[in-house]
């Protein structure tokens, strides 16, 4: 952790962080193994004992228009090249109804993480359809999916030190939390959220597939999906 230091006129911070991870959700835990992975900060707290006015308010702002989709307990496999993709100058995966289209399967996936801020962490890959995505991978699978998420967490030292008490604004923007002991921290790349329905699903073998946290160009929806490079 960082000293807090920070600008006067903002809110007090008792300390900054790169990225807080609220809960132990498989998205969430990948994510946040992620950063760690590319030598990132990462706080990963408990979800709030009661309901935060903040949270519900902007996942319901992020989820409105994507309807209600049912529940997909698909663990997704793909084929990639790791190759960076030349940017787009039209950048239609940001206007287009690609992206919501990925956001809501995201938010039928109990594999999913909404983010806070437009991910740095997950580079641009080219799926074997032609898509553009960006991804980070973690390694090699091995079932169960959910166990092998935790035990690397443990290893990484992400377990859970305090308890969401509430999102803290500044600017009109997500920049920290509160913690159930009246603690401050600021997150400079964002926080990683819960969202989708709970479960972990899970494939038979393993092979040469590859655990990655999995998102769209511009997004803020990732979920974790196999690839094979």
């Amino acid at each position: 952790m960082s000293d807090p230091g920070g600008d006067d006129s903002g809110p007090h911070w008792d300390d900054v962080v790169d990225v807080i991870c609220v809960g132990s959700a498989p998205g969430v835990l990948a994510y946040g193994l992620c950063c760690a992975a590319a030598d990132l900060d990462v706080l990963v707290i408990d979800p709030p004992a009661r309901p935060d006015p903040v949270l519900d308010e902007f996942t319901a702002a992020m989820t409105e228009d994507l309807g209600d989709p049912e529940a997909d307990p698909t663990l997704s496999v793909n084929s990639v090249r790791s190759a960076p993709v030349p940017e787009s100058r039209t950048r239609d995966d940001f206007v287009g109804h690609r992206l919501r289209d990925w956001s809501a399967r995201c938010l039928a996936s109990p594999l999913a993480v909404l983010l806070t801020e437009v991910s740095d962490v997950l580079v641009p890959m080219c799926a074997e359809n032609g898509e553009s995505i960006t991804a980070a991978v973690l390694g090699g699978y091995h079932a169960p999916l959910e166990r092998w998420l935790r035990d690397r967490a443990a290893e990484q030292g992400l377990t859970a030190d305090g308890e969401l008490a509430a999102l803290v604004l500044d600017g009109g923007r997500i920049a920290g939390v509160r913690l159930a002991d009246g603690s401050t921290v600021a997150a400079t790349a964002g926080l990683a959220l819960p969202i989708g329905p709970e479960g972990a699903p899970e494939i038979d073998g393993s092979g040469d597939l590859e655990v990655a946290v999995v998102g769209r160009p511009f997004g803020r929806f990732a979920r974790v999906e196999l690839l094979r490079r």
